[in-house]
């Protein structure tokens, strides 16, 4: 049992992946759209699951400053998802993944070492080095430098790269915290309601609450990406109550793994040599990271 929870953060990956795979075949460009549905179908599932198992008196067991922790981390999180499409629509993926991934690394690892007095073994330390120079390489052939023609917008791509990756360093850090005392379904509550009140506020205010042009089969996928990313939240909080923050980031970073797999799988793409170096290098870091646990 205690090696399942060490390796939480990996199926929070395998989750994330498919949840992004099914994303890709949707054509909504309103992004506000598909967070906030998401949230409430994910809102609706954890609701479900409060009410049989923990019961709705648990959110009164909880200390203020826990709630707190948990709110600014639920902030933090979903601030570092829209610096992240920004930095998107500036510069390419790769760049933007693996300048995003760079950061929660480093960031986390420091966070534990300075505040929460954590040092990493080295063991995970470099399993997680293995697993990061494994995104690298899968992502270097989307690094298509000549084709950034304004500067400016490179250099504000990368702003934002390095503004997503510290919000969301920072979230699991406060996040980590809240879970020392708090439960993982509590958590993810608050993670959901968030967004549901910040990205409704928007939606409603730009008289874009209903989208008109969304079809059935988007309706489809809306929900069952949605279910997946809920699943991955799980697995996220419980590997954060497990494990250390800095493992927990670590382990997620290797979603770019599960998502190749699964573009082969069902949109037919090809493994590029890079890409299966990458992957190996990924499994290679995962393996010693488990076996260091």
């Amino acid at each position: 049992m205690d090696l399942i929870f060490s390796i939480t953060g990996l199926f929070s990956a395998f989750w994330w992946s498919i949840g992004g795979s099914i994303i890709k075949s949707s054509k909504i460009k309103n992004v506000l759209i598909f967070s906030f549905s998401e949230s409430i179908i994910s809102l609706s599932v954890i609701s479900i699951l409060i009410s049989f198992t923990l019961g709705w008196s648990i959110f009164t067991k909880y200390s203020t400053s826990t709630y707190s922790y948990l709110l600014i981390g639920a902030i933090f999180a979903m601030s570092g998802t829209v610096f992240y499409i920004m930095a998107l629509r500036k510069v390419p993926l790769g760049i933007t993944f693996t300048v995003t991934t760079s950061i929660v690394m480093v960031i986390t690892v420091i966070l534990d070492a300075f505040i929460n007095m954590l040092i990493l073994n080295i063991q995970i330390l470099l399993g997680g080095l293995f697993i990061l120079i494994g995104i690298i390489i899968i992502n270097i052939f989307s690094w298509k430098f000549s084709n950034l023609s304004d500067k400016s917008s490179y250099l504000y791509g990368v702003i934002f790269c390095i503004i997503a990756g510290s919000s969301w360093a920072f979230g699991i850090f406060f996040n980590d915290r809240g879970l020392l005392e708090a439960d993982i379904l509590t958590a993810t509550t608050i993670r959901c309601v968030i967004p549901i009140i910040i990205f409704g506020t928007v939606l409603l205010m730009k008289n874009n609450f209903i989208d008109k042009g969304i079809t059935k089969k988007e309706k489809i996928i809306i929900l069952s990406s949605s279910l997946c990313i809920t699943m991955a939240m799980l697995c996220w909080y419980l590997s954060l109550k497990a494990n250390s923050a800095a493992l927990t980031a670590i382990l997620t970073s290797t979603s770019p793994v599960f998502a190749i797999l699964w573009g082969i799988l069902f949109y037919g793409e090809k493994l590029r040599i890079n890409e299966i170096f990458g992957i190996i290098l990924c499994l290679i870091g995962s393996s010693i990271i488990v076996m260091g646990k």
